[in-house]
């Protein structure tokens, strides 16, 4: 579903859950298969329950899953995770933080993704 493109500006949250397309430094991302919906629950429990350290972790473990998913030749299985992983990127990047260098970032999954889709 493409509903076009969204500037996130200021408010990210609001932004990632008006449309299933988010726009972030410059990158496109559509996403695999997160409704809007979805995203915009994602997005408030990111800020509201969730520390730093979780969300590093969080990203850590969905870039994981997606991983072994697309390893066992899971490409379906692996969008959702790809997805949270997008959003929990987002999330991090709203904070100041990073993700460790040793996870394979939403572009290297995704790209491992459409060698399979």
């Amino acid at each position: 579903m493409r509903s076009g493109v969204v500037d996130l500006g200021g408010d990210i949250s609001a932004s990632l859950a008006a449309a299933a397309v988010a726009d972030l430094a410059g990158d496109t991302y559509e996403f695999l298969i997160a409704t809007p919906d979805q995203v915009e629950v994602w997005t408030e429990a990111f800020q509201n329950n969730y520390d730093d350290a979780t969300l590093l972790g969080m990203f850590d473990q969905l870039a994981f899953i997606a991983g072994l998913n697309l390893d066992n030749g899971n490409a379906d299985d692996a969008r959702i995770y790809i997805d949270l992983m997008y959003s929990v990127g987002v999330e991090l990047e709203n904070r100041g933080l990073t993700p460790p260098e040793d996870t394979p970032s939403v572009n290297d999954i995704l790209e491992r993704y459409q060698g399979l889709a």
